[in-house]
């Protein structure tokens, strides 16, 4: 049905069993709307890598859309939960730096693979959430 299941399925995100969450991941990486961005960043921290890769190619699905709020989830970078959302931002981002001619990112994607990404990644995402334009 689209996008009117986007309500009923980012409740599922949260859900204890890996399966229901794998689903409600697939469903609204393949509805494709801008609605879904949230929890499929959400789902990105989920401790099950096939639910995160599911929410990293949704998300790359959804191009250059994605960008601000995945900077903004970025600029919170915590040291619990940094490694899975460092490995599915740098998926996402380096898939859709073909559409950053100006390589506003590639200062956010160096950050995300430095040692030191948990104090480098917030201050290069800030940055380029100013400099990324606003539609």
């Amino acid at each position: 049905i689209g996008r009117p299941a986007i309500p009923s399925l980012l409740p599922l995100l949260d859900n204890r069993k890996h399966q229901i969450r794998w689903e409600a991941t697939k469903a609204l990486a393949e509805i494709k709307d801008p609605a879904a961005i949230d929890g499929l960043i959400m789902a990105l921290l989920d401790e099950e890598f096939a639910v995160r890769w599911l929410a990293a190619e949704g998300l790359v699905a959804l191009g250059t859309q994605v960008i601000i709020p995945l900077l903004k989830s970025l600029t919170q970078v915590k040291e619990s939960t940094s490694i899975l959302l460092r490995d599915g931002a740098h998926h996402i981002l380096r898939a859709l730096i073909t559409d950053d001619p100006e390589k506003k990112l590639q200062p956010v994607l160096t950050a995300l693979e430095d040692i030191e990404f948990t104090s480098k990644v917030p201050p290069a995402a800030e940055l380029a959430l100013k400099a990324w334009p606003r539609v």
